[in-house]
């Protein structure tokens, strides 16, 4: 195939075709790298709208430095061929993996980095306005990648390449103010991001149809769909994310985020129990697509659950889909907001279609039909349903009287509590009341709504509908939040307001800057920092440099312009920006020079001792500005060498206060002030990331110091507020973990002074401390008292196989290993135990031989006349058992065979002597096959076991001893998964500026989770694949830091290293390694000392 020529890159083959343009997979040259090559089809050069939208799309993305936009690495035209050099994204799209089937985990992960973009691109004005699987692509690391920004919009730019009124993007995902080609901004990017979102919860889109026109309009005027199942915990976020009205819905993509992570916080065990839900393919889809046009999902959770809650009638008579029909009119002033009574308007033009329609939306049914004179019905029960149908018609739902619908409808279920038309009506009252109460906490009004939401209480007892009760307390809870945030911000908004007055009235006084604290600009200052954005304390500081700027003219009038450049570096100091800053410095500088030609011509007379000191007078300022360049070039070699404002004496901050000694107004160095301070945010975002908070503040305050107008400041600030906010919310959480530890500690302690040391099962002292040292491995008296315990249960084992609890004795043994897998003296007791038993049944056997002897004997002894005829055929098959000899594992099968004929022919010692001999053996199999974690084997055992003992108690145990034994392997292979995901990640060195303490921190993370996984199973063979993996890592990143001689670093995680217990002896090795390498660059180090002498 033909290839286009492209000088740079080697074109491999075509990843994909569009209308527009083709996608290579090439290799950039220059790079060595392989990239994604997008080249715009030569024919569409004739029409010039195609190649500025080309290029109008390289330049969108190249703004969009954010990690989960793909990067553009070079634009440009050759010959006839139009390209763009993209990151090459081999994990495929969103769209495949979906089919493919996502954990309910990724689909959260996926759609908060997506969020975390669009909050980004809504940040810089743009929208995407085509949020599709399809144009999310994969990295090979898992990591979303938004991508195809060809119809994408900059939001604070008029003009347009896209005709107005027309409707662009992909109908199954497109907002509905998009498909009303309405005015759009981020958040319908947001709602595109919801639809996705409820494809992956479901397995299928929210609206479906044949024909997209249908789909566009369900967008506008359907519900929102429900989630079936388990999966209605996501409902509530559902419905915010795709509100019909943009103000509805989640207001930017870090809203989005924050509500994911409350519902991740909040369902954990649902999120990680969940099968992953497949998207059906477009094929598989359309064979399944019925008459309704909606398609069965295929999550493990919705099953065909949800089609049988469609048809099961409930108590009122009405199956659910009559039920929710009626929902449908609780949203109807959201409705009619989406649609009007104007219609529906769905444009799309010459890529598409348009459609109008002006018929205004029906009315819903009527409540009730009257009833017909004679009907037979109560003439109290017909009266009280007229009565509620014309007060909810007319909007009086409550009261304190009587006229209002909440009193005609309880009063009418008193007469009639199960009429079907009642319940539906008091329903319906419910939804109006939560509807209501929703408008009211989005439009401030918390009195009112608390009063609506009070009414609902009232009549709650009568509504059956679980999710209208749970959105009851969602806004219940709603409205807490809402007025607690309310008091806050009315409390900031008085604070505001007190400093605002304030500062009029010192502006009246003339306290532009002094006395400090009590100053105009002070006060303006303290309003930013609690509201950045206020623009009364923004405009109020340009007043401020005005007045400055002002005086600064008046001085110069004066012929003061020592005093005026004053008011000029106080003005520049304030407000650099302002804009007569300018004029005002020309203006003083010309007046300054007019000053000093007028005094040189009025002395031109004047003796030669004047003009010696005008002379001197020039070389001064010459020598000024000699001294000012040396001292501006010091500074920037300072702020090179990264010494900003230390150390003392020799820094740049110290220089350019000596330049503005000498001149107050230097542009120079209050520019530099301006680059010191980029650079003090600069490193106080760092230190926030490194979680420095106490560093990350000084360096904001040194940066308010030098410029208080930097506009990045208040943004950092509040990057330091939420640090220090999520740094409260963590501490709390470790207290939290504190008194959950001392609480079981204690808990365990009062088990053991009772003698509970592994009974009953789940509350015992062995469970409490297990879940202690799971919490924290290394808790000092959680350790003592794992000691005091293991002697105590060893005590107890060895006393119950002395006295032939041998049952007993196993779970004491258990529980020891449980709590300490490395005790020396769990081997010994085990060994005990099996002794003992085997004991047992040798001693089993010989009585059950000796018996059958003994009955065989009497049976041949006794004349042939007075046996019983019935003997005969028992006493073959007791023959039989005992040609097969003891039981073992051949022979257990026939052998229970034997006994339960034998048994079923009558009484039979020898055969019950017999079932108990193959129970004691079919137990000791079961105990074997769980130590050996073959857990079905263990269940085929007790099946047996069962089958010939049903009520033996020793059946009820085992099977707790097997469950419990399998969950515990299970949650430690869990356990430690997390903690493989943790050391596979990739580990990267820290900048300049960074440090190691989050990559530590992760690593000892995945440590605990190992000692956790340990204390619950101490022989998971997994257990020591995960323990060899933590050392490698710790192995790679010491060798890493030993090449580049970072020898500090790799002292940092070899101390880390040593404080675990891992096995192997790579430690020493590392060890010996850095010893050798501090020898060598020692010895370095005193050869380039001799050297320099």
């Amino acid at each position: 195939m033909d290839y286009p020529d492209i000088p740079g890159y080697k074109i491999d083959s075509i990843l994909g075709e569009g209308g527009m343009a083709t996608i290579y997979l090439a290799e950039q040259e220059s790079f060595g790298r392989r990239v994604a090559l997008k080249v715009m089809s030569p024919r569409l050069l004739s029409d010039a709208s195609f190649g500025e939208r080309f290029l109008r799309e390289a330049r969108i993305v190249a703004q969009l430095t954010h990690p989960n936009f793909v990067p553009v690495y070079e634009v440009g035209r050759h010959g006839d061929y139009r390209y763009m050099s993209m990151e090459y994204l081999p994990g495929g799209d969103l769209k495949s993996l979906m089919r493919q089937g996502l954990p309910l985990a990724d689909s959260i992960r996926i759609v908060k980095d997506v969020a975390s973009a669009l909050h980004y691109a809504a940040g810089k004005n743009f929208i995407h306005r085509d949020i599709k699987p399809a144009n999310i692509l994969m990295r090979e690391n898992g990591s979303p990648v938004v991508c195809d920004f060809g119809i994408a919009r900059q939001t604070d730019i008029e003009e347009q390449m896209t005709l107005v009124g027309t409707v662009i993007g992909t109908p199954h995902y497109m907002s509905p103010e998009q498909a009303q080609a309405k005015e759009l901004d981020g958040r319908s990017d947001l709602y595109s991001l919801g639809a996705i979102f409820y494809e992956m919860l479901t397995g299928r889109r929210p609206y479906d149809s044949a024909s997209v026109i249908q789909v566009s309009i369900m967008h506008v005027t359907e519900p929102i769909p429900e989630l079936p199942g388990e999966l209605a915990a996501f409902q509530f976020f559902i419905e915010k994310a795709m509100a019909k009205l943009p103000d509805n819905r989640f207001q930017s993509g870090m809203e989005f985020i924050y509500a994911l992570e409350e519902l991740e916080e909040e369902h954990y065990e649902l999120i990680h129990r969940v099968a992953p839900t497949q998207v059906l393919s477009e094929a598989d889809f359309r064979s399944k697509l019925g008459a309704s046009g909606m398609r069965t999902p295929v999550s493990a959770l919705s099953t065909d659950s949800a089609a049988r809650r469609r048809v099961r009638p409930s108590r009122t008579g009405m199956s659910k889909s009559q039920f929710h029909g009626w929902r449908g009119l609780l949203r109807q002033r959201s409705w009619q907001a989406g649609s009007g009574a104007v219609g529906l308007l769905l444009i799309v033009a010459a890529g598409g279609w348009w459609m109008a329609g002006d018929e205004t939306p029906t009315e819903p049914p009527p409540l009730y039909t009257p009833p017909v004179a004679g009907a037979g019905l109560d003439g109290k029960v017909d009266e009280l349903k007229q009565a509620a149908t014309l007060a909810m018609t007319e909007g009086r739902l409550y009261g304190s009287g009587e006229d209002n619908a909440q009193h005609y409808l309880t009063s009418l279920l008193i007469f009639a509590p199960d009429d079907t038309e009642a319940r539906l009506a008091i329903t319906r009252l419910f939804g109006m009341y939560l509807e209501q109460a929703g408008d009211m906490i989005a439009a401030g009004e918390y009195g009112a709504a608390t009063e609506v939401l009070n009414y609902a209480s009232q009549i709650n007892f009568h509504i059956e509908d679980q999710n209208l009760l749970e959105q009851q307390n969602l806004l219940r809870r709603e409205l807490f939040s809402a007025q607690q945030q309310s008091i806050v911000a009315a409390s900031r908004s008085r604070e505001i307001k007190r400093l605002l007055d304030a500062a009029d009235s010192l502006f009246a006084e003339g306290k532009l800057t002094s006395p400090a604290g009590d100053n105009v600009y002070d006060k303006y200052q303290q309003v930013l920092s609690i509201d950045p954005d206020n623009e009364t304390a923004r405009a109020g500081i340009q007043r401020v440099a005005g007045r400055f700027l002002s005086q600064a003219r008046d001085q110069t009038k004066q012929g003061e312009f020592g005093r005026a450049r004053a008011y000029m570096s106080a003005a520049v100091q304030i407000f650099p920006q302002h804009p007569d800053m300018a004029d005002t410095r020309q203006y003083v500088a010309a007046e300054e020079e007019r000053s000093a030609e007028r005094l040189l011509r009025e002395r031109e007379q004047e003796s030669a001792a004047v003009r010696r000191e005008l002379e001197q007078r020039r070389q001064e300022l010459a020598i000024r500005a000699r001294k000012i360049q040396t001292l501006l070039a010091a500074a920037a070699a300072d702020i090179e060498a990264q010494r900003l404002n230390a150390p003392a004496g020799n820094n740049a901050v110290e220089k350019y206060n000596a330049v503005l000694e000498l001149d107050p107004a230097n542009v120079d160095a209050l520019n530099g002030f301006e680059d010191i301070a980029r650079r003090h945010i600069a490193l106080a975002r760092d230190e926030i990331g490194a979680g420095r908070l106490d560093d990350a503040e000084r360096n904001l305050i040194s940066a308010k110091i030098l410029s208080p107008s930097n506009p990045q400041y208040a943004a950092v600030q509040n990057e330091l507020i939420a640090a220090r906010d999520r740094r409260k919310q963590e501490q709390a959480a470790e207290e939290a973990r504190r008194e959950r530890v001392a609480a079981l500690l204690a808990g365990a302690a009062a088990l053991m002074e009772k003698g509970n040391l592994y009974l009953p099962r789940g509350g015992n002292a062995a469970t409490q401390l297990r879940e202690v040292l799971a919490l924290e491995p290394r808790q000092p008296q959680a350790l003592a008292l794992r000691r005091k315990l293991a002697e105590q249960l060893e005590n107890n084992a060895a006393a119950e196989i002395a006295s032939g609890q041998l049952d007993q004795a196993r779970m004491a043994i258990d529980a020891l290993a449980a709590i300490d897998a490395d005790a020396a003296q769990i081997a010994a007791l085990r060994r005990r135990l099996e002794a003992q038993q085997q004991q047992v049944q040798r001693q089993q056997q010989l009585a059950a031989a000796r018996a059958a002897a003994r009955e065989q004997s009497a049976v041949q002894e006794r004349p042939a006349s007075t046996a019983p005829a019935s003997r005969g055929p028992s006493q073959a098959l007791l023959a039989r058992a005992g040609k097969l000899g003891a039981v073992s594992q051949s022979n257990y099968g026939e052998l229970a065979d034997i006994y339960l004929k034998v048994q079923q022919q009558g009484d039979s010692p020898a055969a019950s002597r017999g079932l108990k001999e193959v129970a004691t053996y079919l137990a000791g199999l079961t105990r074997e096959a769980n130590r050996a974690r073959d857990y079905r084997a263990a269940q085929d055992y007790l099946d047996q076991l069962q089958r010939i003992a049903p009520e033996a108690a020793i059946v009820g145990t085992l099977r707790e001893e097997v469950a419990y034994a399998e969950r515990q392997h299970q949650e430690a292979v869990s356990i430690l998964s997390s903690a493989d995901a943790i050391i596979a990640t990739p580990y990267k060195k820290p900048g300049i500026f960074g440090n190691n303490a989050e990559a530590r921190k992760t690593l000892r993370t995945a440590y605990d989770r190992i000692v956790s996984a340990r204390q619950l199973d101490a022989d998971n063979p997994a257990l020591r694949t995960s323990e060899t993996k933590l050392l490698k890592k710790y192995a790679d990143i010491v060798a890493l830091h030993l090449a580049d001689k970072h020898l500090d670093e790799a002292r940092e995680f070899l101390q880390d290293l040593a404080a675990m217990e891992l096995p192997g002896g790579q430690l020493g090795q590392m060890e010996q390694q850095l010893s050798a390498l501090e020898t060598e660059l020692a010895s370095e180090d005193k050869a380039i000392s001799i050297s320099s002498f």
